[in-house]
């Protein structure tokens, strides 16, 4: 047997596949009914291998004969290895083994015919040591991802119709991180469920494969959490569940690539009560939440804005065209109970002066609720947020995305016009010495043929202005207070209807200088 099987296993791999399979040593045991092989490698390109193993033993039992089903009692495999690469020409060696086979394997003559599974029953399938690469070798920066060592186990797999297994996976991740799933498993008709639970994965890892998309790197961030899952595939075709998912997402940092400015920091986003569910095309959670997040970008001289450069024109082209094509074939549906938001801060540096200014949003908060990405779905919000560390602006109501929609109660309390003071002695020989803003009203925002797409209703006042000249340094105007009511306007068309304007303690000085200005 050793000899038969040995040369069986070599010529058959190389006229169904192509390919020259090794094999160390092959034993039989006719009275335990066992078999085991050992070094055992496929190559996917001369001199490299896609898979290997140091062990393969099966050991079968006589009550197969009284079964009428194949009975194996174990089956076992120690130290398989599995690569999934790309090569420098974007050939995958998957796809290429694929079409190998497939262009060495006759035409069925029968295919109506019923091609049923053999009976058969697994009792003990173990895998010890088992190591997974991931190349991509198409890359400038080839990556290079090793996973493991990982161990399966799988109890009673049958293929007899109904009869169920369970199955217990537990893979090793860079860094000791690792991902376990155990669960169920019918063969006939195939479906699983169970739990997945995993922590340790390091999202640097996997950057390389897509960071040519991009003008910025990803330095850090890490993920764990558990799920339930659930998958069948019948004669309807296949059906997926996740659901109970549980995520959270930490220390995500996004850095430049140019000069090394880090333009996104995130400590923390969880994910609770998640779901993703197929042929529904629905994905969604009960909540996400995004604790002190940190943004900065600025704007440029020429007055574009620079959170424009994270991702290069052609790079951006390409991902919209593959949003599109993912679209026009499964149109998902969005489902999100409650999105929060807390302490966030927002940097805005403004290049467009002789001196920078920096701008900032601090203490943000956003809830959104009920969002739903169906047609007239409307989401309720509640934002706030401070304002160059002085003001503090709220606004309530109801948005959407299908289409766009607003209808907003906005306030601005306290905005200190001297925060911004810089700003305006840049652009004209004016100091702001004293100035505090506050207004409040309604804010809309829905796009119609039959009326303006914005408009605000509300009031508007500034307390104790007081602005000085630069040239002599002289007064040039101060009131204690200017308050405007019955303010309407709107945009497309652009208008602007005010009904008081109300002018306290209003004073202003001209003087003219020795040389006559």
């Amino acid at each position: 047997v050793p000899v038969i099987a040995k040369k069986v296993v070599v010529d058959t791999a190389r006229e169904r596949m192509g390919r020259e399979v090794t094999v160390e040593e092959v034993r039989c045991n006719p009275f335990a009914l066992s078999l085991t092989i050992r070094g055992f490698a496929i190559p996917d390109r001369p001199g490299s291998t896609m898979m290997s193993f140091d062990e393969f033993y099966a050991n079968a039992e006589m009550s197969s004969l009284f079964r009428w089903a194949l009975t194996l009692k174990e089956l076992r495999v120690e130290r398989p290895f599995f690569a999934l690469r790309r090569f420098a020409d974007g050939t995958i060696n998957v796809l290429e083994l694929k079409r190998d086979i497939e262009e060495r394997t006759a035409p069925d003559p029968n295919p109506d015919e019923d091609n049923a599974l053999p009976r058969a029953l697994l009792q003990h399938i173990q895998v010890t040591d088992a190591a997974i690469d991931v190349d991509d070798l198409a890359l400038t920066q080839p990556l290079q991802i090793k996973l493991g060592p990982a161990q399966f186990e799988l109890r009673g797999i049958s293929t007899i119709p109904e009869r169920r297994g369970d199955h217990d996976f537990v893979i090793g991740l860079p860094r000791g991180g690792e991902v376990r799933i155990t669960g169920n498993v019918v063969v006939e008709p195939l479906g699983v469920d169970g739990t997945v639970t995993y922590n340790g994965l390091f999202l640097e890892h996997t950057w390389p494969e897509i960071r040519e998309l991009f003008n910025f790197e990803l330095v850090s961030g890490d993920v764990g959490g558990s799920l339930d899952y659930a998958a069948a595939l019948d004669e309807a075709g296949l059906s997926a569940r996740i659901e109970n998912l549980q995520c959270r997402i930490n220390n995500v940092a996004l850095e430049m690539r140019d000069d090394g400015m880090r333009v996104l920091e995130l400590p923390s986003i969880a994910v609770t009560g998640g779901k993703v569910l197929w042929p529904e095309a629905v994905i969604g959670a009960a909540e996400v939440q995004v604790e002190n997040p940190v943004a900065r970008t600025w704007i440029e001289p020429d007055g574009t804005l620079g959170v424009t450069e994270l991702m290069p024109r052609s790079a951006e082209e390409q991902v919209l065209e593959t949003a599109r094509d993912i679209e026009s074939k499964m149109h998902w549906t969005l489902d999100l109970k409650r999105f929060e938001m807390t302490g966030a801060v927002a940097e805005v540096e403004d290049r467009t002066l002789d001196i920078p200014q920096l701008v900032t949003v601090s203490d943000a908060a956003l809830v959104l609720t009920d969002i739903l990405t169906e047609e007239g779905a409307r989401w309720g919000l509640e934002a706030s947020a401070l304002i160059a560390d002085s003001g503090r602006g709220t606004a309530s109501g109801e948005v959407s995305a299908m289409p766009a929609y607003a209808d907003l109660e906005v306030e601005l309390e306290g905005l200190e016009l001297g925060d911004l003071g810089g700003h305006i002695e840049q652009l004209v020989p004016i100091e702001l010495r004293e100035g505090t803003v506050r207004s409040a009203g309604r804010l809309r925002f829905s796009p119609d043929d039959r009326k303006p797409d914005f408009i605000f209703e509300g009031s508007f006042a500034i307390d104790r202005i007081d602005l000085v000249e630069t040239v002599v340094g002289s007064q040039l105007l101060e009131w204690g207070l200017v308050e405007v009511d019955g303010i309407l306007a709107t945009a497309a068309p652009t208008s602007l209807r005010v009904a008081t304007v109300d002018i306290h303690g209003a004073g202003i000085d001209v003087v003219v200088s020795p040389d006559g200005k």
